[in-house]
């Protein structure tokens, strides 16, 4: 999958379930927690598009490479969520729980994306009865 189709669909997902949860929450969250939960899914978004971005810039490299973009930029993002969840929270004042839930919810919806999408660009070993 490509870098840009990815993001297309990471930018559908966060729109839908950012339009589908204002809907149902209605009038019963409070200005500060739908921007919460609002920071909290977009964090979630970017990091999951430059999660997919450094997978992409591994193809065809050494197994080399791969551990240094990959695993090293595991890293850098972790630090990039953490830096933002403390600003949002210390700095904008938002409310630590709807941030927090949102993040982890959209997190865990873009990680099976992710999987899929790592699932599609690898091609499955073909039996042909040899061995």
């Amino acid at each position: 999958m490509t870098l840009a189709r990815h993001a297309l669909i990471v930018g559908a997902i966060l729109a839908v379930t950012l339009i589908g949860g204002g809907l149902l929450a209605g009038g019963r969250l409070s200005a500060s927690a739908a921007e919460a939960a609002v920071f909290g899914a977009t964090v979630a978004a970017a990091n999951a598009i430059l999660a997919h971005l450094l997978v992409v810039r591994t193809a065809g490299r050494p197994a080399s490479v791969f551990l240094k973009l990959v695993i090293g930029g595991m890293a850098g993002r972790i630090a990039l969520v953490l830096g933002s969840v403390s600003i949002a929270v210390a700095v904008l004042n938002l409310p630590g729980l709807p941030l927090v839930l949102s993040l982890l919810g959209h997190f865990a919806v873009f990680l099976a994306l992710e999987i899929v999408a790592l699932n599609s660009m690898t091609s499955a070993p073909q039996l042909d009865g040899s061995r």
